[in-house]
Parts: C-alpha cells; structure tokens; sequence
C-alpha cells in the first residue's frame, strides 16, 4: 500500500518546484484588475484626446488658409478685367505653392493678371518675366521654350526662380531689385507691385484676426 504524503512534504515539493522553473504566479485580484483598467482608460483618454486636438487644429488651419485664398482671388479678380474667377483661384493656389506667394501676386499685379499679357520692354506672361531669362529657365527645366511663360503655372515658377538671381543682385534693395525686373523703364510697376503687396499682407492678416 502506497504511503500517503503529509502536507508538509507537499509544501516542500511545491517550493522546490517554483525553486527550479524560477516561476511565480501572479494572483490578479479585482483591486489590481480595477487599477490596471484605470492606467489603460487614462492612456487611451490621452492618445485619442491628443489626436483629437490635433485634428481640429488642422482643421481650423485649413479654415483660416481657405479664407486668405477666397480673400486672395477676391481680390485679384476685381483687378482683372480678362481673367475668370476661376483662373484667378488657380493662379492664388499656383502662388500660394511657392516660397513668396504674396509677392509674386504683386509681380503679377503688373499685367492685370493676365496670362496672354506681353509689355512694350518684351516682358513676358503674367508676371511680366523680363527678357534675357530664357536660357537660364530652360537650363533649370522649368520651361522648354519661351512661348511657355504664356502659361500661368510656368510663369509663376519662372517669376520665383528670376526674383531669387535679380534678388542676389540688389544685396536686399527691393527698390533697385524691381527697378532692374521691370528694366528702370516703368517707374510705375514699382508702386503698383509694392502697393499691391502691402494690400495682400493686410488680407492675409485680416482673416486671422477675425478668428480671435
């Protein structure tokens, strides 16, 4: 007849056991269970909450970014007796894609914004590229031949790259900058393109100050 094993000897094995797996039970008991589903409640409040945060913000930004383009168009539209109100949004969306949206709109102030416009200095497109400029924006693959500045989108790329070299040349003088763009043989272009650019800064402005 087998002997019976006392509790003591079950005891023994049992922690000898433990002793050599190295294992420990955790005993999960509604306290513990209650606190850990506190910690995860908080982390997914944060997680989702900061998302949410983050939504929104991008949201009132795209707000804030489709009033200045509709105050933009407004604007250019009502100075533009040729172009459609459409074109004029795409020329906004054009520009707004650059490093100097607000200014190249000023350079194109200059043509009425039109597309077709060539100045009695040869300047060309809708914001009035100055001759002499040709090679260098087929060298630089934003055009493939002068008769693409008649076209909006080419022309404002071409009027970002030329500003940047005519830029450099002035040491930072806006005045003998532009004079040297518009060929010191329109003295007027200068006061309209500033005087346009300083209208467009308080548009821009204006919307976002609306929003406080």
């Amino acid at each position: 007849m087998a002997k019976k094993t006392s509790k003591a000897e079950l005891d023994k094995l049992s922690s000898t056991l433990n002793g050599m797996i190295k294992h420990k039970v955790i005993r999960v008991t509604w306290k513990r269970l209650v606190i850990l589903l506190s910690i995860v409640t908080v982390l997914l409040a944060l997680f989702f909450g900061a998302g949410y945060f983050l939504y929104k913000h991008q949201e009132k930004k795209m707000e804030v970014l489709t009033k200045i383009q509709v105050s933009l168009t407004d604007s250019i539209y009502s100075k533009s007796s040729r172009t459609p109100y459409r074109t004029c949004n795409k020329i906004v969306l054009s520009a707004m894609g650059t490093d100097h949206p607000l200014f190249i709109l000023a350079l194109a102030s200059r043509s009425g914004y039109q597309q077709s416009w060539f100045g009695s200095n040869r300047a060309t497109g809708l914001c009035a590229i100055p001759i002499g400029f040709v090679d260098d924006l087929v060298s630089a693959g934003i055009i493939l031949q002068a008769k693409d500045l008649f076209h909006y989108e080419n022309n404002i790329k071409s009027a970002g790259f030329v500003w940047g070299i005519i830029w450099k040349r002035s040491n930072g003088n806006i005045n003998t900058a532009l004079s040297e763009y518009f060929f010191k043989d329109d003295p007027g272009a200068v006061k309209v393109v500033m005087d346009n650019y300083w209208e467009f800064i308080y548009l821009i402005r204006r919307p976002v100050e609306n929003e406080k």
